[in-house]
Formats: C-alpha cells, structure tokens, sequence
C-alpha cells in the first residue's frame, strides 16, 4: 500500500518542476525541532498537530492547531508561490532564497516571467528528480530479487 511515511509516495508537481518526499521535510525540520527523523516522518503525515509553545506533539487536535503536514510543508510551499506568483514580493523572495540556501541566478529572479521566477526556486528547492529516484531505489526490490516475481513467458 502506499503511504507517505512508509517513504514510498512522492509529492510533485511535474508542471512546475518540483517534488518531495516527507524524509525530506523529516530532514529538514529534526534538528530545528529537537525530533528524531524518525518520529517526524511518522508525524508530518496524517492526524498529528504541533503546539511550538510545548514543543510537543499531539494526536488530536488542541485549539487552533494545524495538521503538521499543513504546517511544515504545505504553508511553505504556499508561501513560495505566493512570493513568485500570486502576489510578487521581491523582500519575501529574497528571504525565501536565503533561508533555504538556495543560489538562484539574478536574472532568474529578476525575470518578467513570473513562471520562470517560480520555477527557478522551487526546481532548485525540492527537484523531483532526486526525490522520485530515492523513492524507487528505497522502495522497489533489487532486481535479483524482483527476478523470483517474473512471470514465465
């Protein structure tokens, strides 16, 4: 079955060039978090909420708390489109670039296209290719032992 924190499920958007796993997040967030990889990847998917006050994580909703996916991942994915696209904010952008220790050429950033700004982050921020390519080399058997599957001809 498939299921994100079972590492074998990608988000992307081929259109725009870009895609992640939750690892990636998990990643991202562990040491700024003070979590295990581990437990975020279990957490960033499904019913789990994040209070930043407690530091802690819960199972059922408290308050106003979002869903962790919608917060770690989703809202910062919003965020760059809005930054690029939706309502362009050079400050923002250039905040953006920085914190995620992008190096996104000047002329991409400057560029009358707004489809060429976007993409240009995004593609360099979470590119589908290593994020699709992990995923099929974490997940799929080898082929020695795919081979036992093979049906005869």
């Amino acid at each position: 079955t498939f299921s994100p924190e079972r590492g074998n499920v990608v988000f992307a958007s081929a259109y725009d060039g870009w895609g992640f796993r939750i690892e990636q997040f998990a990643h991202m967030y562990a040491k700024k978090l003070g979590f295990a990889e581990r437990i975020l990847r279990k957490t960033l998917w499904g019913s789990y909420y994040f209070d930043a006050k407690s530091k802690t994580i819960f199972r059922k909703p408290r308050g106003k708390l979002k869903r962790m996916f919608v917060q770690f991942v989703l809202e910062q994915i919003w965020d760059v489109y809005s930054a690029l696209q939706l309502a362009p904010d050079a400050g923002k952008v250039d905040k953006i670039v920085s914190a995620l220790h992008l190096t996104v050429p000047p002329r991409e950033l400057n560029s009358p296209d707004p489809r060429v700004r976007l993409s240009s982050v995004l593609t360099r921020w979470l590119p589908i290719a290593p994020a699709v390519l992990s995923m099929v080399v974490e997940t799929l058997p080898s082929a020695l032992h795919a081979q036992s599957y093979r049906v005869d001809r």
